[in-house]
């Protein structure tokens, strides 16, 4: 009764507290700020960032969005250990310390996601500590325990919006955690407990009161996947967000017939849902890639237009594709095949949708 009563407080405070952006959100997600496939030139961790930074601004991009993952932090955790704080206070954070400050000097506004849960993204056990029999297997809720999960994640969560909060605006927290049950049956994800609702609830208490213990100017997002069930979703965890973030990836399977409309018209819907609060598109993509999926360059530049288009046609505040570079190799098999083919620069030149989405940012980013 008390956590339904404190949900109810959190959403009447947060209906009081109405405001719209003060400018249109364009530019690019990103999974990390600690992978820049070949095309992006430098020898040093500065130069690759700066030649990111510029190149975004070269095609109209204001704001980017990396992941901080917690395993590129500390790569390696005793989950019994009493002093998580401490382990992650001292773990590697120079490459997102260098990233983000060069970014943001190059005049790139950020929003950083915290918190996610994703396998790959999690810290290794360690051989010391309870755990050892496990060591070198990657940390879940069921294996930790829930508790000592959030805790974690808590606490991590505070220390990156510590170090970065006079860098980064907007912070995100977790990563379509609404479909967290799915990804474990897509291999995304370990463990049972991401089918447990309250265990979610939890956690995303626990990553707002992160944030906003240690910036309570800061503006919190989620990017809800929208591909299969999203709406009851956000009303759930409505009282967590200032801005309301959705993930859009209607070609994914195919390509033939490109569908970025739909990516404005979940935009119109969740405007006329929850017209208290901003809404921007945190990812969408068309891959030019595999061409036995019927995915083409041709197909990537009419998708994009159309999804720009239709996000601020539907009043979008804002709109990031995913991403700006990958490695345009082909290095995963099965339905993940499109995931190196999402970028806009080829490995011998730039596609012709980065000149869409040059016109498109130019005008709406204005």
């Amino acid at each position: 009764m008390k956590k339904w009563l404190k949900i109810f407080i959190l959403f009447i405070l947060s209906c009081e507290n109405e405001f719209q952006l003060n400018e249109r959100i364009v530019g690019f997600s990103a999974g990390g700020a600690d992978w820049f496939p070949e095309q992006v030139s430098g020898n040093t961790l500065e130069e690759k960032a700066h030649f990111l930074a510029l190149g975004l601004k070269e095609v109209g991009a204001r704001w980017y969005r990396p992941g901080i993952p917690l395993r590129a932090i500390q790569n390696e955790i005793n989950p019994c250990a009493e002093e998580i704080e401490s382990i992650i206070e001292k773990g590697n954070w120079r490459v997102f310390e260098t990233v983000l400050t060069t970014l943001k000097k190059e005049g790139i506004s950020l929003i950083a996601g915290i918190g996610i849960g994703y396998t790959n993204a999690l810290p290794l056990i360690s051989e010391e500590g309870c755990m050892k029999e496990k060591a070198g297997t990657h940390i879940s809720p069921d294996l930790m325990g829930r508790e000592k999960y959030i805790e974690m994640n808590y606490l991590f969560a505070k220390s990156a919006v510590r170090r970065f909060k006079e860098i980064v605006k907007i912070w995100q927290i977790e990563n379509e955690l609404n479909v967290a049950c799915e990804t474990v049956i897509w291999g995304w994800r370990e463990g049972s407990l991401w089918c447990d609702w309250e265990f979610l609830d939890s956690l995303m208490d626990a990553l707002y009161r992160a944030v906003k213990e240690e910036d309570p100017d800061a503006l919190i997002t989620h990017n809800f996947h929208t591909d299969l069930h999203w709406r009851d979703d956000v009303r759930r965890w409505y009282h967590y967000i200032d801005i309301i973030g959705l993930d859009a990836y209607p070609n994914y399977l195919n390509g033939k017939r490109t569908y970025g409309k739909e990516v404005g018209k979940r935009v119109g819907i969740a405007k006329g849902s929850f017209p208290e609060k901003p809404v921007i598109v945190l990812e969408t993509g068309y891959p030019t890639a595999p061409a036995e999926r019927n995915f083409s360059e041709e197909g990537q530049t009419r998708y994009i237009r159309d999804a720009i288009n239709s996000t601020f046609e539907n009043g979008g505040s804002g709109f990031l594709y995913f991403t700006f570079i990958t490695s345009e190799k082909e290095e995963i098999k099965g339905l993940q095949a499109v995931e190196p083919f999402w970028g806009l620069i080829r490995r011998d030149g730039t596609k012709p949708s980065w000149y869409v989405i040059k016109e498109l940012f130019e005008r709406y980013g204005d």
